[in-house]
């Protein structure tokens, strides 16, 4: 039988099974065991890459401001924002993400 993954077979999807063991934890961002969660006031570690709120958080925080040239602004403001709005930080040990190392726009 052959594995298919979005129109792709075997050894992309094998390749991909193998990256949690080729992957780096980021130095600035906590890491916990799997299946736990974790509440933080550490909001200024707050990164768009991988999260997830309700409608109604997204709202009462007010989502991204669209006034940053560049990247990694909005995150910050995002997170100063849900902190000034009361909304709780969590970490969830095991919800990896991968982010493909890039040097920063100039």
């Amino acid at each position: 039988m052959s594995v298919q993954f979005a129109g792709l077979r075997e050894p992309w999807f094998a390749a991909v099974r193998g990256v949690h063991d080729l992957a780096e934890s980021h130095p600035a961002r906590p890491v916990h065991p799997p299946d736990t969660v974790q509440r933080s006031e550490r909001y200024e570690l707050f990164w768009s890459l991988s999260f997830d709120l309700t409608a109604a958080f997204w709202a009462w925080i007010g989502g991204f401001c669209t006034d940053y040239a560049g990247y990694g602004g909005e995150d910050t403001d995002f997170g100063e924002k849900a902190r000034s709005a009361g909304v709780p930080l969590d970490w969830v040990g095991g919800a990896d993400a991968y982010h493909q190392w890039h040097p920063a726009p100039r």
